[in-house]
């Protein structure tokens, strides 16, 4: 009887090994991740294209909320920030620390240039932050873009993504 409880738990131990290291992890419901291309391909057929006339109002329009995001974090000003984002002030402030535990203090931003795509115009800056480790200085250069588009129901220009690359 002895034997037969020792074989029963050490094939219990091993099945347990062997199923852990097996096992692939479940994904949850609901959680599916699109890109930034997919998401402008879903959107295709409500999208117009924008014309050379309306590029100086979708630049505007692009400063604009690229200008309140840079104020918003560099001074964790949510006034500003809520201008260009709808976001909860507690969310806010997660978001404000998670970036600048990630890349460091933001210092300054420079707009780069726009790059024209099909259906969008993408606006792209150069964020820099800075972060002191060890008495050194590490400077991290972060590009953030602004995806403007005209919807064919709309007269004006809208703001479709921005954020991070």
């Amino acid at each position: 009887m002895k034997f037969f409880k020792s074989g029963l738990i050490l094939l219990s131990i091993t099945l347990l090994f062997c199923a852990c290291s097996t096992t692939k992890p479940v994904k949850k419901k609901g959680e599916i991740k699109v890109t930034r291309q997919e998401y402008l391909k879903a959107l295709e057929a409500k999208l117009s294209k924008i014309s050379p006339e309306q590029a100086a109002e979708a630049k505007k329009l692009a400063t604009f909320h690229a200008h309140n995001f840079y104020e918003g974090l560099k001074n964790k000003n949510y006034a500003i920030f809520s201008k260009s984002q709808k976001l909860g002030k507690k969310n806010f402030n997660l978001w404000c620390n998670a970036v600048n535990k990630k890349y460091g203090k933001l210092e300054s931003q420079k707009y780069l240039g726009v790059k024209a795509e099909p259906l969008a115009m993408r606006y792209i800056w150069k964020w820099v932050f800075k972060e002191k480790v060890m008495n050194e200085t590490l400077q991290r250069d972060v590009l953030f873009s602004a995806r403007i588009v005209k919807y064919k129901n709309k007269k004006k220009l809208s703001l479709l993504v921005v954020g991070f690359e």
